[in-house]
Order: C-alpha cells, then sequence, then structure tokens
C-alpha cells in the first residue's frame, strides 16, 4: 500500500484508473488496507497541517511586506504633495531624470454606515406598523417629508438612548430617492398559499423580514456636484482622495 501511495504523489496527486482498482478495499483484504489507510491518512493530515502552517507564514510575510510599502507610499505621497509642481489634473508631481513621483485625485461618495444601520432598524419597525395599521397600500399618496419626519424622530429617539445623539442628522425626501434597500423574506411554503392579499403580506405576516441599505453611488455623485447641505443630502458625503501614481 505504501508503494502505491508513493506512486500517486509521484504523479501530482492524480490517482489514475489502476490506482483507483488498487485502493479498493474488498473483504479479502479489508483487515490488511485498514492498517495501510491509517498510515495514509495520518501522513496526509501531518502533511495538509505542514502546507496550512506554510502558508500561515508566507500570509504573515506579505503581509509585513505590504504594510512596510503602504507607509513608504504615505511618506513619499505627503511628500510630493507638500513640495512638488502643481498639474493641470488637481494633482502634483514631482520629476527626476529616470522616474517620476506624482499624485492622482479622485472623488469617491462615502455612505454614513453607522446611521443607516439607526434607518434599517427604524424601517423594519415602520413597516411592520404600517402593515399592522392596514397602511401599507400603494393607493395612499405619501408626504415623503411627513414620512422622513416620522422616521426620523424614532431615529433621533434611538440615537439618543444609545449616547450618539451627537451623530444625528435627519434623513431627507433626497436621502430617500439615494438609498437602495434590498428586501429579503422567508416563510414556511405552506404559509406562502395561506397568505391572502399580496406582498405586503408576504413581507410582514407569519415572515422573518430583513431589510439591506445601499447608497445608489452614482446617482449621489451627481446629487453631491450640486450641493453638498446635509439639509439636502444627509445619507453620504463626497470625499477626495489622493494616490501615489510611479512612473
Amino acid at each position: 500500500m505504501i508503494a502505491l501511495y508513493d506512486k500517486i504523489e509521484e504523479q501530482g496527486g492524480e490517482i489514475l484508473p489502476e490506482d483507483e482498482q488498487a485502493l479498493a478495499i474488498n473483504h479479502e483484504n479489508f483487515m490488511n488496507k485498514m492498517e495501510g489507510y491509517n498510515h495514509y491518512l495520518h501522513k496526509l493530515d501531518n502533511d495538509i497541517s505542514a502546507c496550512k502552517a506554510e502558508e500561515d507564514r508566507i500570509k504573515a510575510l506579505r503581509k509585513g511586506m505590504e504594510s512596510r510599502r503602504d507607509t513608504a507610499k504615505k511618506n513619499v505621497l505627503t511628500a510630493v504633495q507638500n513640495f512638488g509642481v502643481p498639474t493641470k489634473t488637481g494633482g502634483y508631481a514631482v520629476e527626476f531624470a529616470t522616474f517620476k513621483f506624482s499624485t492622482r485625485r479622485s472623488e469617491s461618495v462615502v455612505e454614513d454606515e453607522k446611521r443607516l444601520e439607526y434607518l434599517n432598524k427604524e424601517l423594519n419597525r415602520f413597516i411592520y406598523s404600517l402593515y399592522d395599521n392596514g397602511m401599507l397600500n400603494p393607493d395612499i399618496n405619501w408626504d415623503l417629508q411627513g414620512l422622513c419626519d416620522s422616521i426620523n424622530a424614532n431615529i433621533k429617539a434611538e440615537m439618543e438612548s444609545d449616547g450618539c445623539g451627537h451623530l444625528y442628522i435627519p434623513f431627507t425626501p433626497t436621502d430617500l430617492d439615494l438609498i437602495n434597500i434590498d428586501v429579503k423574506s422567508s416563510c414556511k411554503l405552506s404559509s406562502l398559499f395561506k397568505i391572502d392579499n399580496g406582498m405586503a403580506q408576504v413581507l410582514c405576516k407569519g415572515a422573518t423580514l430583513s431589510a439591506e441599505l445601499s447608497i445608489d453611488k452614482t446617482t449621489a455623485k451627481n446629487y453631491l456636484k450640486a450641493t453638498q447641505d446635509v439639509n439636502v443630502i444627509s445619507c453620504c458625503h463626497k470625499e477626495v482622495n489622493y494616490s501615489l501614481q510611479m512612473k
């Protein structure tokens, strides 16, 4: 058996049809092969443990190199921004005979994750409340500002209760246009056929509702070109970043 395992290893681990047949266990060779398999399985476990240890060592080595690289690039980036020549694209550059350092300016939309967590929690409560009061009705013409006022009042109270009142900024009707909601609901299949009256009950009657929020960053970026006023948009803000370019 050991010779067979060595042969398989020499084949790069590939088990050929004749090897598979030789590895098969039948009644006649049951006891003998059990001993061989015991040895082989322990050997494989030891080899796997050794591989994992080497993977951890290489991963730690890579992370250390990445950390040193990032620190060095941060130092060079700061120096180029402080002492470089301004470029037409809003960055800075330092050029030498055989190489060049420059900065690249970019803008990103950053969502307020903490406040979105509170909004997510409030929406779960609010949707159930609307359902219980028979107000999940497509015929109702909602006043978005009034809707925001109701949601904001509960979020403010919740944040103040958690000691996060200083982070409170009211959500606006524009925010509702920018925030996407991914709704996931689950219920028993049997319950699905018993539910009468549409999707509202699929979401709220005997179901578990999970709503995940995200910002429509493409649309948000266009809005933020016009304003950074939190009275218009409060769910996200524009952030200017600079990265180091090497040539």
